[in-house]
């Protein structure tokens, strides 16, 4: 059924293949289109012969609205060549599978669509994300009986839930980030990282901080890159081995690094990615003090003039970004009629960000004084949160009247024509005077 908008509907059972010979079967299920059967659909109908080469395979097409899959119970053959391929390109995030799946089989993610998996699902085979993402919609959705493979183009999302997959081999991405901290992906066999990515979240701090995990119950090769988003963690020191992100019960010969440049630096603290053991911890031996966070202010313009409404930004600025909103304490400028201020202490400056920033603004001068609003770091409420950088930031507010360089150039007295005539007779008159002299002498 390729027709966009097409319908069948099937008796109590349906049949995609037969055993007889060599002959093949498809039924591809396009844009709009759909498939109920009220009970089961087998895929192909081998019974029982596992010497069948007869092929059975559904094609899930479409863009926009993908082909819709109803049955009671789909069946792979027991010869194990029953092939389900999601080829749809829809990548609203909206299109779900339903239909139970049971039997030796293959599932393939081809195209760029997602596909959410719903139900509880017990095949047994292979599992390809090869483009596009495979979701888990519950707790079973991805097979704890499949061998799962995923590809460079691919992407494994495990959502909110901690699924169990058979094995694992991943080239691609592996993404665990909908599960807040909670989340475990647990693989009863094998896993090979083929220079594919795991990405999930930890509350980085000390040894016992929530994190989602991966958990290997078999054995581990190759290697992968653990991409960990911290989710508000603080940075601590971590006495024992540290952050347990992977857990390996065999051969721990697979090697997991964190991305460029190879750390992660949270308050102050290096976090570098281990092995101890078997297993692999986000750990820090000591508290970093090769790039101290620092904090300095700066203010913009450092003069204002008389007049109301004239303003200078004042910014307060990191070193380098954090993964935690940062209030930084401020020394205030002093309170005076000359002006206002939006600064206040704390100023927060927040995840991953280096900046924020206040202003002062002057106010209409009644006298001829000038006054100076300074603001200053202060020491952070946390011991060695911070460090205090820079020198205080002044904004000068000038008097009613008053001008200073930068505010208005001073006038250059001048002589005037007459004047400048006179000089110049002045000077004749000397030169006359000195060479009269010069030449008597030589006389």
């Amino acid at each position: 059924m390729s027709g966009a908008g097409s319908h069948l509907e099937a008796g109590q059972f349906l049949s995609i293949g037969k055993e007889l010979g060599d002959s093949d079967a498809t039924l591809n299920i396009g844009e709009g289109s759909s498939v109920a059967v009220s009970q089961e659909l087998r895929l192909p109908s081998v019974f029982g012969n596992t010497a069948s080469t007869g092929r059975g395979t559904i094609n899930i097409n479409g863009a926009a609205t993908p082909g819709f899959l109803h049955a009671l119970n789909i069946v792979f053959g027991e010869n194990g060549l029953g092939v389900l391929n999601f080829n749809h390109t829809d990548n609203s995030g909206n299109y779900a599978f339903y239909a139970p799946i049971t039997g030796p089989g293959t599932v393939n993610v081809t195209d760029s669509g997602i596909t959410t998996l719903t139900r509880d699902y017990t095949y047994h085979g292979k599992t390809n994300v090869n483009a596009g993402v495979l979701r888990a919609g519950s707790t079973n959705s991805l097979s704890p009986t499949s061998d799962f493979a995923v590809a460079s183009g691919g992407t494994l999302d495990t959502n909110t839930y901690s699924p169990t997959v058979k094995s694992l081999s991943n080239a691609g991405t592996v993404t665990m980030l909908a599960g807040g901290t909670g989340s475990v992906l647990t693989v009863t066999g094998n896993y090979v990282g083929n220079g594919g990515v795991i990405a999930m979240n930890t509350i980085v701090g000390a040894d016992n901080s929530a994190t989602e995990k991966l958990v290997v119950n078999g054995a581990t090769n190759g290697t992968t890159i653990l991409n960990i988003t911290n989710l508000g963690g603080a940075g601590a020191p971590t006495t024992g081995n540290g952050i347990l992100v992977v857990e390996v019960a065999g051969a721990s010969n697979g090697v997991f690094s964190l991305p460029a440049p190879g750390h992660l630096e949270v308050g102050g603290f290096r976090y570098e990615l281990v092995k101890i053991g078997n297993n692999w911890y986000l750990s820090n031996n000591e508290r970093t003090e090769a790039s101290p966070v620092e904090a300095s202010v700066a203010c913009t313009p450092s003069q204002l003039g008389g007049s109301a409404g004239l303003v200078a930004t004042c910014t307060v600025s990191l070193s380098v970004p954090l993964g935690v909103d940062m209030p930084i304490n401020l020394n205030l400028p002093a309170n005076s009629p000359r002006y206002s201020s939006t600064c206040a202490s704390p100023l927060v400056i927040a995840a991953n960000a280096t900046q924020a920033s206040c202003t002062i603004t002057a106010v209409a001068a009644t006298n001829e004084s000038d006054v100076m609003a300074e603001l200053s770091i202060a020491p952070p409420s946390v011991a060695d949160a911070y460090a205090v950088g820079g020198v205080p930031a002044q904004v000068q507010i000038l008097g009613n009247g008053n001008s200073r360089p930068g505010a208005g150039a001073h006038a250059v007295p001048t002589m005037g024509t007459v004047g400048l005539v006179a000089m110049a007779s002045l000077m004749g008159l000397i030169g006359l005077r000195r060479s009269r002299k010069h030449n008597g002498r030589q006389g």
